[in-house]
């Protein structure tokens, strides 16, 4: 299939770019936790449960949203991982109602025009 899709291809673009490998794209997540995501960022992680059990310290967390919100540092990565880990922890551990969890999310988030 991958072939009849290749040369099918070829008839409408170059060969050599109908016949390049499978590449992965990322998300501009960086640009989210600082722009529309910001709230939710600092509501989220600026008391995080998993720095309230010991898991994680409240300043590094605190540092690392500093740091990327400012431009200092691209710790999108580290953010975005932190924010499902405290989404995973009210949901699996605290046993928090989704539904609840959903809007108090939403009322969070700034809408895009």
């Amino acid at each position: 299939l991958k072939y009849l899709l290749r040369r099918v291809a070829e008839r409408y673009i170059p060969r050599d770019v109908a016949r390049l490998p499978k590449q992965g794209f990322g998300f501009p997540v960086g640009i989210w936790l600082r722009g529309q995501l910001a709230p939710l960022v600092r509501q989220r992680l600026g008391s995080s449960k998993m720095a309230e059990t010991g898991v994680f310290e409240q300043g590094c967390i605190d540092t690392l949203i500093s740091e990327h919100t400012t431009g200092v540092a691209d710790h999108s990565y580290r953010l975005w991982l932190l924010l499902c880990l405290e989404f995973w922890f009210d949901i699996y551990i605290e046993a928090a109602d989704v539904p609840d969890l959903q809007e108090s999310t939403l009322a969070c988030v700034t809408p895009t025009d």
